[in-house]
């Protein structure tokens, strides 16, 4: 894979999740002009560091195994989200409440984690699992996602 392939790639995640290239350039801790250069294949050059920042924040990560076992993004932010709780959300259950924008009241604890402390790559990977299989507009998804930080008042900048 070259620099042009993984640039057409980057775009094309970004778009799927509904950010800017402002917003994921802020994200990733890269410029905007350097996210734009590589999405349009301007670029000749990116160090490995600041594709790894860019890969995080899109939920994408380098796989150099062939064989390694993997649980989806879902699964991995439900067992995430519920360390230290007897309570565990199922994956189901998060997906419903990611689409339709409302969760039980007894799983407001496990929601204020995910919203605090679940780090954006992975994220970034539960919403793209769920916009694929509940066929959702991403940026409904996200604005579930703000919605609950405000009303559980999250300290998280990256949600406001």
């Amino acid at each position: 894979m070259n620099i042009k392939t993984l640039g057409q790639f980057i775009h094309h995640r970004r778009k799927k999740l509904d950010y800017t290239q402002s917003l994921l350039a802020q994200l990733a801790g890269v410029s905007r002009v350097t996210l734009s250069k590589l999405e349009n294949s301007d670029l000749s050059e990116l160090g490995v560091s600041k594709l790894f920042d860019i890969f995080r924040v899109l939920g994408l990560n380098v796989d150099v195994s062939a064989d390694g076992k993997s649980i989806s993004a879902l699964e991995a932010l439900c067992i995430s989200s519920s360390v230290g709780y007897k309570r565990t959300l199922s994956p189901k259950s998060l997906m419903k409440a990611l689409t339709s924008g409302t969760f039980e009241v007894r799983d407001m604890p496990l929601i204020a984690t995910l919203l605090d402390e679940i780090p954006e790559s992975l994220l970034s990977a539960a919403v793209l699992q769920t916009i694929q299989m509940q066929h959702v507009p991403a940026k409904k998804v996200w604005q579930h996602l703000r919605n609950w930080a405000v009303e559980l008042k999250s300290p998280r900048s990256l949600w406001y």
